[in-house]
C-alpha cells in the first residue's frame, strides 16, 4: 500500500492492471490444464489412431478416450461417438477450442504494452512535478532535496510498469506456444480422421 501511495494517482491504474492480468493468467492456466495433453501422449493417441481400424468397435475408443476431457479426446469422441462420422464436424470442434484457448491472449498482450507506457507516463509526470517543485525552491539544499526524492518517486512508476509488463509477456509468450503446439497437433489428428472418413466411405 505504500508504495502505491508513493507512486500517486497513477498507482490506481497499474493495480487495476496487475488484478487484470492475474485474473486472466489464472484463468487461462487452469483452461489450459484441463484442455492440455501431453505430447507424448498426444503422439501416442495419433498412433493409435492410425492404426486402429475397428471403426464398428467402439470399446477401444470409449477405454482410451472415454473419462478424458482434453481436446483429443474431445475431437475423438465426437467424431466417432457424438456425431455422424464426417470431418467436418470435428473441424468445427477443433476450431472452437482452439478460439477458447486463444481468446484471452490478445487482452494478456494489450497489458503487456499498456502497463510500461503507464509507467512511463508516471515516470514523465514525475519528472514534470520535479522541475516545478526545483524551480519554486529558495535554497540550493532545498532544490537537491526535492530534486532526489522526486526522481525517486517518479522512477517508482516505471517500475511498477515494468514488473506488470514482464511476467505477463512471459505468460503470454507461454499460452501463446501452447496454443500452437494444440494446433499443430489438432491438424494431424484433422488429418488421420479426414483420410479415414475418405477410406470408408469410398470418396
Amino acid at each position: 500500500m505504500d508504495f502505491l501511495l508513493q507512486i500517486g494517482w497513477l498507482g490506481l491504474p497499474l493495480l487495476v492492471t496487475s488484478i487484470w492480468a492475474v485474473e486472466i493468467i489464472i484463468e487461462r492456466f487452469f483452461l489450459l490444464r484441463k484442455l492440455w495433453v501431453r505430447k507424448e501422449t498426444a503422439v501416442l493417441d495419433i498412433d493409435f489412431l492410425q492404426r486402429w481400424e475397428q471403426s464398428d468397435q467402439k470399446e477401444q475408443l470409449s477405454l482410451r478416450f472415454g473419462a478424458r476431457k482434453d481436446w483429443l479426446a474431445q475431437i475423438v469422441s465426437h467424431f466417432f461417438m457424438e456425431s455422424p462420422q464426417h470431418p467436418r464436424s470435428a473441424e468445427l470442434l477443433a476450431a472452437d477450442l482452439h478460439f477458447l484457448l486463444t481468446a484471452r491472449l490478445g487482452s494478456l498482450s494489450t497489458i503487456a504494452r499498456i502497463a510500461p507506457l503507464l509507467g512511463l507516463l508516471g515516470t514523465v509526470v514525475g519528472l514534470v512535478n520535479i522541475f516545478l517543485d526545483f524551480s519554486q525552491a529558495t535554497q540550493q539544499l532545498d532544490a537537491r532535496t526535492l530534486l532526489a526524492g522526486g526522481i525517486y518517486q517518479a522512477l517508482l512508476t516505471t517500475v511498477a510498469g515494468l514488473l506488470i509488463a514482464i511476467p505477463v509477456v512471459a505468460a503470454h509468450r507461454f499460452f501463446s506456444h501452447a496454443a500452437d503446439e494444440m494446433e499443430h497437433m489438432m491438424n494431424k489428428v484433422l488429418t488421420i480422421l479426414s483420410e479415414r472418413y475418405s477410406r470408408e466411405k469410398g470418396v
